[in-house]
């Protein structure tokens, strides 16, 4: 089994897609047509992160609006009670270390690293908008685990 996607919702779309394009390297590609506003984010040609507001957008009409609440089967309160969830993290084998690093310092992002004794892993965090936390992984050399 692997990861398909991870569906965000998030309370600023815009500053989520920014993050996920600015400071991890991610694009924006095509997206299904539901029939509310979102954004659909890809890496190596593949759709990772689904994002979708958690609240109406202003220009969001209030048949989308209904239409996201049917198609996701949410309710507002059901959606804010659960606004941070059980996931503490997403995780993603990382490309090129040094690339990464780079690309945080230049952005000023927000991150740190830890090697994980005995497992040959090397981790870096990167902390977002709404407190979302990435997890890239990388040999305990901090080359690609491909």
């Amino acid at each position: 089994m692997k990861l398909n996607h991870a569906l965000l919702m998030c309370e600023n779309i815009t500053a989520m897609e920014d993050f996920f394009i600015r400071i991890i390297g991610f694009e924006n590609g095509p997206r299904p047509p539901f029939p509310f506003a979102g954004s659909w984010l890809y890496s190596d040609g593949q759709p990772l992160i689904h994002l979708v507001g958690k609240t109406p957008f202003s220009s969001q009409e209030p048949s989308q609006e209904q239409s996201q609440q049917a198609y996701l089967r949410t309710v507002e309160k059901d959606t804010e009670a659960k606004a941070n969830g059980i996931i503490d993290h997403l995780a993603f084998q990382g490309g090129c270390y040094r690339t990464l690093i780079r690309r945080l310092d230049e952005q000023q992002a927000t991150y740190f690293e830890r090697t994980i004794p005995l497992s040959n892993e090397h981790q870096v965090f990167v902390i977002g908008p709404e407190q979302i936390k990435l997890e890239i992984l990388f040999n305990q050399d901090r080359s690609s685990l491909n």
